[in-house]
């Protein structure tokens, strides 16, 4: 079973030090792009999220593009937390798994939005422009935030 391990720096060595999370490949928060590589490719059993992580707009983003791709169906998305021994857990297939004992309001709304699946869009007569996908990968400052560039138009763009 491979596990792909995700969260900031200091939670992180935390996570490792966990015998379910010692043999995981880890990545800090600011190797997103990475870790993404990394899912994508080696298609791991379990992406584990620190809750922390995953809370913030690139931790969702993340979560977001797991879940959108067919390819990773059968990857496991864990919302794990390194003051305790507590995750949530959701799979692709079911309708989500709920929140354990003891999760914050915000994880418990990272998770309930991982389960959430997504509203499909009339793509017919809904757009004022036609929008052109952009390779994976390319990251964008937005207010001095970072997103990753989803598609562009000629009156905007998609950022996750």
């Amino acid at each position: 079973m491979s596990t792909v391990l995700i969260a900031e720096p200091d939670q992180l060595s935390v996570l490792k030090g966990r015998s379910e999370y010692s043999d995981a490949q880890a990545f800090t928060d600011a190797e997103t792009p990475a870790a993404l590589e990394a899912i994508m490719t080696g298609r791991p059993d379990i992406v584990a999220i620190e809750r922390i992580f995953a809370k913030k707009s690139r931790g969702a983003a993340l979560i977001n593009r797991i879940k959108a791709d067919t390819s990773l169906e059968t990857v496991e998305i864990r919302i794990v937390s390194a003051e305790s021994g507590a995750s949530k857990s959701s799979g692709r297939g079911g309708s989500g798994a709920a929140p354990t004992a003891g999760a914050t309001g915000a994880a418990a709304t990272a998770a309930a939005a991982v389960a959430t699946p997504a509203v499909e869009l009339d793509q017919k007569g809904t757009r004022r422009a036609p929008r052109f996908k952009i390779i994976e990968g390319i990251e964008v400052m937005i207010d001095g935030n970072p997103a990753m560039l989803v598609d562009l138009s000629t009156v905007g763009a998609q950022v996750v």
